[in-house]
């Protein structure tokens, strides 16, 4: 958000922006992430409904979200395989 309010008052929209010297609550822990080794995460794929599985295996390998995971399904017309190369 600071970029952009940077560019309007650039280009004179607005004076000032209200993303200035704003303080910034402290951190009060930090989180704790579990990383599943690889079988765990095939165990889980497996365990998935068909259209679901590449989507588990490609959010552990490059850490999207669902949503974008999902896409990699998407768009591949009807009875097309994926090009075998693109592994």
């Amino acid at each position: 958000m600071s970029s952009i309010f940077k560019e309007v008052v650039r280009d004179k929209k607005i004076p000032r922006s209200p993303y200035v010297d704003i303080a910034l609550p402290p951190v009060l822990a930090q989180a704790q992430f579990y990383m599943p080794a690889a079988q765990e995460i095939m165990k889980l794929a497996d365990a998935m409904p068909g259209e679901m599985r590449l989507v588990v295996i490609v959010m552990a390998g490059c850490g999207l979200k669902a949503g974008r995971s999902s896409c990699a399904q998407q768009g591949m017309p009807e009875g097309r395989q994926p090009d075998a190369t693109a592994q």
